[in-house]
């Protein structure tokens, strides 16, 4: 198992002060390392710092939320980081959200109640990967690159859910994540592949376990 950071931290981007004051109070009291900005640039140059968790407002003045995604995903460092749109719409349809490559999305107003559920669906945890019988047949270096290997996988992966295109590597996704012992994520895309499940939990699973796999290698929050 994975040492797992006490207080992940959380970026919360809204333009709105009362917004930012009442995210960023609700999740620091459930424990996150809660930080806020006002505007996209400033959330672009905070994640300098790696976060576990966005919650990015899509209606700002200036750069709105679909350009502040944008110019963090520019950023490789960046791209496995989850992203919550936080949108006083609510929608019927998620697929434009995903397709921009959002990962959920609360609704305001919501309440605090609603605020942490969506959180914690997010919240870093432990994941499985079998390090004991890796160790036996591979050697650190190479367990390090297997890992990175697959992480490129899931990137890869990430990008064919926003576009629908995801049920081609679902198969190879499944086996290579049972073997590693990330199993949660082997049963979504297993799911996926036999088309139960929804894109959202799907791409949940995958970015908590780009996630994992970046602490295991020593570059993530």
């Amino acid at each position: 198992m994975l040492n797992l950071p006490p207080r992940p931290r959380v970026l919360i981007v809204d333009d709105e002060p009362l917004q930012r004051c009442f995210a960023q109070r609700v999740l620091a009291a459930a424990g996150w390392q809660a930080e806020a900005v006002a505007e996209g640039a400033a959330a672009v140059a905070a994640l300098d710092e790696p976060a576990a968790l966005v919650l990015l407002d899509l209606h700002m003045a200036g750069m709105d939320g679909a350009a502040t995604l944008a110019a963090m995903r520019a950023a490789s460092r960046n791209a496995a980081v989850p992203v919550i749109a936080f949108t006083a719409t609510r929608l019927e349809d998620v697929a434009p959200l995903l397709a921009r490559g959002f990962d959920d999305y609360l609704a305001k107003p919501c309440t605090a109640a609603e605020l942490l559920a969506c959180a914690e669906r997010w919240r870093p945890r432990a994941q499985g990967v079998e390090a004991d019988w890796l160790q036996r047949v591979f050697g650190r270096a190479e367990i390090d690159a297997l890992l990175a290997r697959f992480r490129d996988l899931l990137v890869e992966g990430l990008a064919a859910t926003a576009s629908g295109e995801a049920v081609g590597l679902a198969h190879r996704v499944a086996g290579i994540a049972g073997t590693l012992g990330f199993t949660t994520l082997g049963r979504a895309w297993l799911d996926h592949s036999e088309g139960r499940g929804e894109r959202f939990g799907l791409r949940r699973d995958t970015r908590l376990a780009i996630g994992a796999i970046d602490r295991l290698l020593g570059t993530g929050a």
